[in-house]
């Protein structure tokens, strides 16, 4: 999960920046979505294979 959020606080700003929004802002709440779904999907898929559902 670190180096995914490591790739999306790099890559975030530069978008940001892109379509003249204020990075810091933007970025940091992008950052956190994105690795909560993440690890939302993770978490999911290990327990539906270990539960055979």
């Amino acid at each position: 999960m670190v180096i995914l959020a490591k790739i999306a606080g790099r890559i975030l700003p530069n978008v940001a920046k892109k379509f003249k929004v204020d990075p810091a802002i933007k970025a940091r709440t992008l950052i956190t979505t994105i690795v909560d779904a993440v690890t939302f999907i993770i978490y999911f898929s290990i327990a539906t294979c270990l539960l055979g559902i």
